[in-house]
C-alpha cells in the first residue's frame, strides 16, 4: 500500500514539473481544452438521458386529440402534445401499449360516424328488404 501511495506521489510530482515548465499560453490552452471536453461530455450525458418521443396519432382533430388525451391520462401513459394539438407523442417503448389500450377502449382518430355506421341504425324509411339485407 505504501508502494502505491509513493507511486501516486511521483506521478503527481511529475505532472506538477511537466505543467510547471509550460508556457502561460500552453497552460490556458490546455486548461481550455480540458474545459471543452468536460462540457462536451456533460452535454452529451444530458443530451443521452433526455427522454425521446413517438408520434402515437398525428394531423387529428383537436376533438379526437382531447379524448384521447384524456385516455392516456386516466391510463397513466406520459404524452406529449406537439405545437398545434394534432399531434399526440408517447415514450417510444409505450406507442403500441398506448394504442391497444385506446383501441380496446374504442378510441382513435376519426372514431366518430363512419360510413358503416350510417347503416347500422334502421331509419325510418326502412324497407324490409333493406332489413333483411342488412341482418344477414
Amino acid at each position: 500500500m505504501a508502494e502505491q501511495a509513493g507511486t501516486f506521489a511521483d506521478v503527481r510530482f511529475q505532472f506538477q514539473d511537466f505543467f510547471g515548465s509550460l508556457s502561460l499560453a500552453k497552460r490556458i490552452t490546455i486548461l481550455a481544452a480540458l474545459g471543452v471536453i468536460l462540457i462536451g461530455m456533460v452535454s452529451l450525458i444530458f443530451v443521452a438521458n433526455r427522454p425521446s418521443w413517438a408520434p402515437l396519432y398525428s394531423n387529428m382533430e383537436l376533438g379526437d386529440a382531447a379524448v384521447i388525451v384524456e385516455k392516456l391520462q386516466e391510463n397513466q401513459i406520459p404524452y406529449l402534445l406537439a405545437p398545434g394539438g394534432r399531434t399526440i407523442m408517447v415514450e417510444p417503448h409505450r406507442v403500441d401499449q398506448a394504442r391497444l389500450i385506446l383501441a380496446k377502449e374504442k378510441v382513435s382518430p376519426g372514431s366518430g360516424v363512419g360510413f358503416l355506421d350510417l347503416f347500422s341504425t334502421p331509419s325510418l324509411g326502412e324497407t324490409e328488404f333493406q332489413q333483411g339485407v342488412k341482418y344477414r
